[in-house]
Formats: C-alpha cells, structure tokens, sequence
C-alpha cells in the first residue's frame, strides 16, 4: 500500500526537475498496479491550499508515479505550474485507490468528519466516481477522493453536487439527475508528508547509509 518511501519519492523527483539533477531512484516495487492519484498542498495564510492533483482511475503500474508527480505539480490546468521557490512550502500525498464498489444511489458511502470536527472523529471512509449523460446525450465523469467531503465539511448531497460542477455540468440539478446518477464507491490507502517531514526521513536515511 501507499508508504512514506513513495512520497519521499515524488519530492525528489520534482527537486531533481527543479535542481537539473539526476532523477531518484524508486525503493519500492514499481510494478504493483494501483488506480492512484499525486497531491499537493501548500502551506500559506495560515494553512494549507491544494497546488495541483492529477491521477488515474486506472490501474497503472507504480513506475508511472514520475509521471503523476510531473503532471501533478506542474501541468494541473486550474493552478500555475509549482514554482522552486515554494518547494519549502509543500505537502505532498500520494493515494492508491482500492475496494471498488457499485453504490445503490449518491448517498450510499460513506462520510465522516476531521479529528477536531463535531460529531467524529476519523477522516472519509469513501471517494466516490459519478457518471451520468445530460438530456442531450453528452456523458459526465468526476472523481473526489476520500478525504474531499470531510476537509470541506460537506455532506451526500453537497459533495455529489460539487462533483457534478467538476465534471463540466453547469445547468440546474434535479432530484431525478441525482437519481440517475451511476455512483461508484471506493476507499484510499494515503501517505502524506510535509516538507519537514520529508526532510527529516532525507537525514535519517543520510545518517544509516
């Protein structure tokens, strides 16, 4: 599953871009295939924003983690591409996607809160894929992972009603649309690191070598 090895990986991978040095080397096996997604966060005004997140809902063997940690940080079209000066900024995740399910309607997964948020206290269970055609035949997909509602504090109907906009729909949403959706759950295995972070396993690993 998704390991601290893989982050450390996708940091040194876009400071070798930034640098012109040679590129890492992977510790871990690269030819497990998961569905996975590459995030980043970056930390400013006092807490963190998303800075670029690109995946597959595809199986894709592990050595393809290069290419989303690239297409992540730097070719996420809602965002600039992360510049070498933020680097210091950073929170990197990486999430492989398992457990895939066909949900009975958009409400059947699951949603929990943050710690420190009212009423639970562990992150969300589900992500969820939606699919759907609009009246005139044109075919929607969109995808939010696991901890997407509960960091937004959204519920069933707000999530899927966000993703919907995600996906390009931006007319009127009815209850028979939300009915009709075809809803696919899953659940992620994620490993996230801040910059710190990253640094301090960079000096242990320096120190046992």
């Amino acid at each position: 599953m998704a390991s601290a090895a893989m982050v450390v990986y996708c940091f040194d991978t876009l400071q070798s871009h930034f640098d012109g040095g040679d590129e890492p080397t992977p510790s871990f096996d690269v030819q497990q295939e998961y569905p996975l997604f590459v995030t980043w966060e970056i930390e400013e005004q006092g807490g963190t924003h998303l800075r670029g997140c690109i995946g597959t809902l595809a199986p894709t063997r592990l050595r393809n983690l290069r290419d989303f940690t690239f297409k992540s940080a730097l070719k996420d079209r809602r965002f600039d591409p992360i510049a070498p000066q933020e680097f210091h900024r950073l929170h990197c995740s990486v999430s492989l996607l398992i457990d895939y399910e066909d949900a009975d309607s958009y409400y059947d997964w699951e949603v929990r809160t943050e710690p420190g948020a009212t009423g639970g206290s562990s992150i969300g269970t589900h992500g969820i894929i939606i699919e759907f055609n609009d009246t005139r035949g044109n075919f929607y997909s969109a995808t939010y992972l696991p901890q997407v509602a509960s960091e937004q504090g959204w519920d069933h109907l707000q999530t899927v009603t966000s993703l919907m906009k995600k996906a390009g729909f931006r007319r009127s949403i009815s209850e028979s649309m939300l009915k009709a959706l075809k809803v696919t759950r899953y659940r992620s295995s994620i490993q996230k690191l801040t910059y710190q972070q990253y640094l301090s396993l960079k000096q242990h690993a320096l120190a046992q070598a």
